[in-house]
């Protein structure tokens, strides 16, 4: 039983750091749209991995991450609208903020956002072509 428990504790301590790096990932890259919509959505899908994490009876902590993994996720999303698309990430970032949505419990926004077509240019001109 110990070594389950500290086996979890490694686990929460890992999402942990991973989550503070994608934070100050997204701080850093403020200068760079679509790198910080990137890491944006990075931030979101690790808060979105410690909810299966936390032990039972630990509501508030999920509530929590599911508030900032929506909050992370609407501002990759937010990004990623005002740039027109991006080359790499834009798949990411529209998973993430399905699920978040989803997790939210709000099913019918996180299905519009899984129907919604892409943007990316180089998505478009495979479909021009």
């Amino acid at each position: 039983r110990n070594a389950a428990s500290s086996s979890q504790l490694a686990r929460t301590r890992r999402r942990a750091s991973a989550s503070w790096i994608a934070a100050r990932a997204a701080v850093h890259s403020a200068a760079a749209p679509t790198a910080q919509c990137f890491a944006l959505a990075t931030l979101a899908r690790a808060y979105l991995a410690r909810i299966g994490s936390a032990p039972m009876g630990q509501r508030s902590a999920n509530e929590g991450d599911i508030r900032e993994a929506l909050i992370a996720a609407h501002d990759a999303k937010r990004l990623l609208d005002q740039t027109g698309g991006v080359e790499e990430g834009e798949s990411l970032v529209r998973v993430v903020y399905a699920e978040a949505l989803a997790h939210a419990g709000d099913h019918d926004a996180a299905r519009a956002a899984c129907s919604a077509p892409s943007r990316s240019p180089s998505k478009r001109r495979i479909v021009a072509r």
